[in-house]
């Protein structure tokens, strides 16, 4: 098995907590023999540049210095390495690992412990590190900030110095030459045009998208034709060469190997597997079903695609009668035109052979422009469909149909939900509120363009429990008056999309992804408070007294 690590930083814990309290609870928690439920977590540690040689005086001492500087809240960062499960390093290539991180973040000189556990399937070791400096007390800020990035490239060079495998998709490697260079990430095939459109019509993934699922890891990892062909068989695939590149059937319909990932192009697999060799096609191939391009309304997609089938099984069937009927139409028109040759041919035969060739020869040009026409005359069935599926579910549920557009901004994991009039409670007594919570969001989020400020102003208001006709008319009284009666319609339309986007859908994501409770709506709606107050009284103090005071109300 090949050795891998990881390497993570963890958030900073909660910064009501004393100084104190937070470093020794920290502490005490890497350094603690035993668990929650009783096993055995720390193995092993060690300390780096203490004086104390005690666990409790090292504790003291960390919270000691930490407790010199008075601007940073929480000077000590924690990190943590862990190993593969299979694989369990000495203390002297943990101990190397932590001096090697320490000093690619220019930490070396620094406090630091390491706690190595092994309570869980991987064993990992915790390092504590206390920013400030014990000599300058300056607080060091590693990377001026871009510790994430730096601790990348210092786990690619642990890796090349002790041999552990580089973890899957990582940022850095060591090349040839023993520099740190930056992988390349391999971008994932986006769907052609074609397929992108199939997919937005139904709803349904693409075949390209099928593939890319099914066959990517089978065809990546495949070490023979043989292992590519049997991979691919299990997952209902079918791998064929054709002229000088290479498809894989889904179902009935033809992929280009090349379209799941450009390395799979029909010259890179030969270079990789060998010469080609053909795979069993005698089997059947199973079916594919079709699958949801969304878990989004994913009840709803099944019933439109049951529909979609029952309409095509339908078109089907009307398209074989009517193809009938209309052979039968042009059957009778050959037989007619057949007849009137025949009479044609006889009737000219009396004045010589010359009138018969001419006949002949042009009665066919004239029939076959005939049957043409008659062709195009023909009754034509009318496409039976159910069309668009998101136009289809918006005609049963708008909102859905709004989640279902707006699918790709949903963070993985998120639920959704839909917050009917009056969810919110009201909170706030303000007549005009439409201008401090205005200001406020501007305070919260800068740099938004007016038309988000606008957007981001409505949905505060509606989720501190005002109703959409409250908020309509609190925009319609503090915007400008249109300069003309041809300016009145765009700007109703406008004041709509704003109210749209933060009583809809999209308002309905952000709470949800924002996580608003009762406590956060009284936090921004008191700071909303404060801004009108200062509005209507301004201070005469200094600027700096008036910060002051307006920090001491909001808290």
């Amino acid at each position: 098995m090949g050795r891998e690590m990881i390497l993570k930083k963890f958030k900073r814990t909660n910064l009501t907590k004393t100084k104190r309290s937070m470093i020794g609870g920290v502490v005490d928690y890497v350094l603690s023999e035993k668990d929650e439920d009783g096993k055995n977590k720390c193995v092993w540690s060690t300390a780096l540049n203490f004086i104390a040689a005690t666990k409790k005086g090292q504790r003291a001492e960390m919270i000691s210095l930490a407790e010199e500087s008075v601007r940073s809240r929480m000077p000590v960062t924690h990190w943590l390495l862990s190993w593969n499960e299979n694989e369990i390093p000495t203390e002297q290539q943990i101990t190397e690992a932590a001096q090697m991180f320490l000093k690619g973040m220019g930490l070396e000189e620094h406090q630091a412990l390491v706690a190595v556990h092994a309570n869980t399937q991987n064993v990992h070791a915790h390092i504590l590190v206390n920013r400030v400096h014990p000599d300058t007390l300056k607080v060091i800020q590693p990377h001026n900030g871009f510790d994430i990035e730096a601790a990348h490239r210092i786990v690619a060079a642990i890796e090349k110095v002790q041999g552990w495998k580089p973890q899957k998709n990582a940022r850095y490697r060591v090349d040839e030459n023993n520099m740190i260079v930056r992988n390349e990430p391999r971008k994932k095939q986006p769907p052609t045009s074609k397929a992108q459109d199939f997919e937005n019509y139904t709803g349904a993934k693409s075949a390209q998208r099928i593939a890319q699922k099914r066959a990517h890891d089978i065809m990546e990892n495949a070490n023979s034709w043989s292992e590519l062909h049997d991979g691919l068989k299990e997952a209902g695939l079918r791998f064929e060469k054709k002229g000088s590149g290479a498809i894989v059937f889904v179902g009935d319909i033809a992929v280009k190997a090349s379209s799941i990932d450009r390395q799979f192009s029909m010259g890179k697999l030969c270079k990789r597997l060998g010469e080609y060799q053909p795979g069993d096609t005698s089997a059947v191939m199973p079916n594919i079903e079709p699958e949801p391009l969304s878990k989004i309304a994913e009840k709803q997609w099944h019933e439109y695609m049951s529909l979609r089938k029952a309409a095509q099984e339908e078109q089907k069937r009307q398209n074989s009668a009517l193809r009938r009927k209309n052979a039968l139409v042009i059957a009778e028109f050959k037989a007619q035109q057949k007849a009137h040759r025949a009479r044609t041919f006889s009737s000219l035969a009396q004045y010589g052979p010359e009138f018969v060739r001419m006949a002949k020869y042009l009665l066919p040009i004239q029939q076959s422009r005939e049957l043409a026409a008659t062709r195009k005359e023909l009754p034509k069935m009318p496409k039976q469909t159910c069309g668009r599926f998101k136009d289809w579910l918006r005609q049963r549920s708008p909102w859905l149909a709004d989640i279902w557009r707006l699918r790709r901004i949903l963070k993985p994991g998120m639920t959704y939900g839909h917050f009917e009039e009056g969810h919110f409670p009201k909170v706030g007594k303000m007549q005009n509120p439409l201008i401090p919570y205005r200001e406020m969001v501007k305070r919260r989020y800068a740099g938004l363009t007016l038309s988000r400020l606008e957007a981001a102003t409505a949905l505060h208001l509606r989720c501190a429990g005002y109703s959409r006709k409250e908020v309509e008319e609190e925009i319609q009284r503090h915007s400008p008056p249109p300069a003309s009666p041809a300016d009145l319609a765009p700007k109703l339309e406008y004041i709509q999309r704003i109210l749209d986007y933060a009583f809809g859908a999209q308002g309905d994501i952000w709470v949800i992804g924002q996580r608003l409770g009762k406590p956060e709506v009284e936090k921004f709606n008191k700071e909303a408070e404060i801004i009108e107050y200062y509005m209507k009284h301004p201070p005469d103090e200094p600027c700096r007294t008036d910060k002051t005071r307006f920090r001491q109300r909001l808290r």
